[in-house]
């Protein structure tokens, strides 16, 4: 700052510099209250936890009703990378409810368990969670459990997913080389059928 003798505080004096400097602290603090806003907004809604759970529960909700389209767009663009990759997963999710209904089986749920640990590798943040469907058939109930890979490229903002069933650990690890040795598939839970008027469920085996 020049203070030289024909400068402005020189001329004009202390109480001039006093106004200039108060006034130069304000504009700062401005500056960075609205460069915090971000930062305070990424605070009080950010929560990776709470975000998947959210994203993974309208998904299920999308398989519940039958919204194929919309089930589709909750995938992993790893999963369906282009239209035709889109085409032919909806014309497969289209078929296995077909040959459920076929066999006179109906969802009644799809519930979330609450993702626990989270994985970073590269850009993305991850998680494997548990889900529970129950479906209910002529003459039984069937409960199945499966896992789902979670992925967020936004640090847990958004959320895509992954259906493992029938997934091998090679074929996840083809889809996602940044996950090789960090994530591992969990093995599913056996099927519980448990017949109609029968307290007893039953284990069908792998």
């Amino acid at each position: 700052m020049k203070k030289g003798p024909n400068s402005r505080y020189s001329q004009l004096g202390p109480a001039v510099l006093a106004a200039d400097l108060k006034r130069s602290a304000k504009m700062k603090n401005l500056l960075l209250f609205f460069l915090c806003i971000p930062l305070m907004a990424l605070g009080a809604g950010f929560d990776p936890q709470k975000n998947l759970k959210r994203d993974a529960t309208a998904c299920a909700d999308a398989w519940n009703r039958g919204a194929y389209e919309t089930f589709v767009d909750c995938l992993s663009d790893r999963v369906v990378a282009n239209a035709d990759q889109r085409k032919a997963t909806l014309e497969g999710i289209k078929q296995a409810f077909g040959y459920m209904e076929n066999l006179g089986l109906k969802t009644l749920s799809v519930g979330v368990e609450t993702p626990k640990e989270f994985r970073v590798a590269g850009d993305l943040l991850t998680s494997i969670f548990p889900i529970t469907a129950v479906l209910e058939g002529p003459d039984a109930k069937m409960t199945a459990q499966e896992f789902v890979l979670g992925v967020s490229r936004d640090r847990g903002a958004n959320w895509k997913f992954v259906i493992l069933f029938k997934v091998s650990q090679f074929q996840l690890d083809q889809k996602f080389p940044e996950l090789e040795g960090k994530l591992e598939i969990p093995l599913s839970r056996p099927v519980v059928l448990k017949a109609k008027g029968s307290p007893w469920p039953r284990y069908p085996g792998p």
